[in-house]
Formats: C-alpha cells, sequence, structure tokens
C-alpha cells in the first residue's frame, strides 16, 4: 500500500456482526467461529476526478488475496441486494447508479466486480457505476 493511502478490510460474520477490521498489510487469519464470512475493502481514493488515480485504485484492490480453508458454496436465494452511488443530497446522479440482483453480470466464475468511476477511466465494463460529482468513494 502506498505511503499516507488509508486502506482497512471489514469482516461481517454471517449473523451480521463486524469481528474484525484490519488496518495493517500481511496475512491474517480469519475468524474461525463463522460458517460465511464477508469481506469489504475501503482504499482512500485520493484524486477523484483523474482517471489514473482510479487505474491505481483497482490495481491495490486486485493485490487483496483471500485463501479459505474451506469451500462451503454461499447458500443461494433470491433476495434482493443493490450497490447504490448517491449524491451529497442523498439522491442518485446518473442513470448509471446502481448495480443489483437483477441487472448484475457475472464472471465465468460466478463472482461478480463491480467498478466505480467514469467510463474514461474503468473501461468499457461491465457493472460499473458513475460515482456522484465531487463525491469521494470510500
Amino acid at each position: 500500500m502506498p505511503a499516507g493511502r488509508y486502506f482497512s478490510v471489514y469482516l461481517v460474520a454471517n449473523d451480521h456482526y463486524v469481528p474484525e477490521v484490519i488496518y495493517e498489510p500481511g496475512t491474517h487469519k480469519l475468524p474461525e467461529d463463522t460458517k460465511y464470512l464477508g469481506v469489504g475493502e475501503r482504499i482512500r481514493l485520493m484524486k477523484a476526478d483523474d482517471p489514473k488515480e482510479l487505474v491505481l485504485i483497482n490495481s491495490l484492490q486486485d493485490a487483496f488475496v483471500i485463501k479459505a480453508n474451506c469451500a462451503d458454496p454461499f447458500p443461494e436465494n433470491n433476495a434482493f441486494w443493490s450497490i447504490t452511488v448517491y449524491g451529497n443530497d442523498g439522491y442518485m446522479k446518473h442513470e448509471n447508479s446502481i448495480v443489483n440482483n437483477r441487472n448484475v453480470k457475472f464472471n465465468d466464475d460466478g463472482t461478480f466486480t463491480v467498478h466505480f468511476g467514469p467510463k474514461e477511466g474503468c473501461g468499457d465494463v461491465p457493472n460499473r457505476v458513475d460515482r456522484a460529482s465531487g463525491k469521494p468513494l470510500s
């Protein structure tokens, strides 16, 4: 992680509590007292209008590796979920502000990747969400 760049990785257990937030790079042992664990990463965006910054953030995100000791599949359901970007006033600012269970495009391995930023910075990729003007992503 570049010096001065904030990042964190938060863990969410299957009963919706957060057993740990990781702030230091390295190898970390994941909790073993939960059957399923959600992992979210957060990296500070320093120059939201700079396409090179988005490329850097994406490369930092791609550097995260998770190794698990089990392969129990997560149970499928038909529940609604969404990833939505809002402006400072609490309203969506673009038609392209949401990825949800109805419009997501899956990767070949069944996962999906969401890209945050303009087409110029992210490229013509599926699941790209425009950010609200002037609002940094975190």
